[in-house]
């Protein structure tokens, strides 16, 4: 079963980790939540979820290239 839980997941687990990779020098979410990164990858193997991952990689991409 796939749900918003799942969604919500997939948006924010990501942007977490790398935060307290910044602030802290170490992912807390990993460190936390050990089978997080698998239950990512499984959720990243999803079509819908590699477009969202591409658009917004493409997105990001877009926004350093127009501060520059």
């Amino acid at each position: 079963m796939f749900t918003h839980v799942d969604c919500a997941a997939f948006a924010h687990f990501p942007l977490v980790s790398q935060t307290t990779k910044i602030i802290y020098g170490r992912d807390m979410v990993t460190a936390a939540l050990p089978g997080v990164a698998d239950y990512l990858k499984l959720i990243g193997n999803r079509p819908h979820a590699m477009k969202v991952k591409a658009d917004r990689e493409a997105s990001m991409a877009a926004f350093f290239a127009s501060r520059q």
